[in-house]
């Protein structure tokens, strides 16, 4: 399964956490693992190319984005992904978890 986990801080994201395989398929067909990796490789493309003041680490199947940044266009970058994972979760929601934490 696909965890994917959120941390909010007064509304605006802070953190977010992907880790895991959806097991949807075996390895290079699962289209499930393929399209939350185009997000949230996307996601991270696009913080960078907009200059987005956000940190993203890639390893050990494991993508975290951590930022600090409450401005309204790194907001929207990370809300847009949100919504795409959440998209993607309500036709595969047996392969893909999503969590939300407000601290």
């Amino acid at each position: 399964m696909i965890k994917v986990r959120t941390c909010t801080h007064g509304g605006k994201i802070r953190r977010i956490e992907l880790s895991g395989h959806s097991g949807s398929a075996e390895s290079g067909k699962d289209l499930i693992c393929a399209a939350v990796s185009a997000v949230s490789t996307g996601l991270c493309n696009a913080l960078y190319e907009l200059q987005c003041d956000a940190e993203c680490t890639v390893e050990n199947n494991r993508i975290t984005i951590t930022t600090e940044d409450d401005s309204e266009k790194t907001q929207t970058v990370l809300e847009t992904g949100m919504i795409q994972l959440e998209t993607i979760r309500e036709i595969a929601e047996q392969f893909i978890q999503i969590k939300k934490t407000e601290v």
